[in-house]
């Protein structure tokens, strides 16, 4: 177990809205830790689409035959 240093106050706001939203402090930081990595996914979505060198398929079998893969045979 790792431990994170806060305020006396921040401890209290943490406490305060998991004990509002029926849930513990732990999975509150959970949620907020998925939240970071999807931010941090949808960034990389971002930075991949206005790259002018990413390469885009017109469709999955247009990704397939660029991938080596005989789409007939999925």
């Amino acid at each position: 177990m790792e431990t994170i240093n806060v305020t006396k106050d921040e401890k209290e706001r943490l406490e305060y809205f998991a004990k509002t939203n029926k849930t513990t402090v732990n999975k509150l930081i959970l949620r907020l830790i998925e939240e970071l990595e999807d931010e941090e996914d949808s960034q990389e979505i971002d930075r991949i689409m206005n790259d002018p060198n990413t390469k885009f398929s017109t469709g999955i079998e247009d990704l397939a035959k660029e991938c080596g893969i005989d789409y007939k045979t999925l």
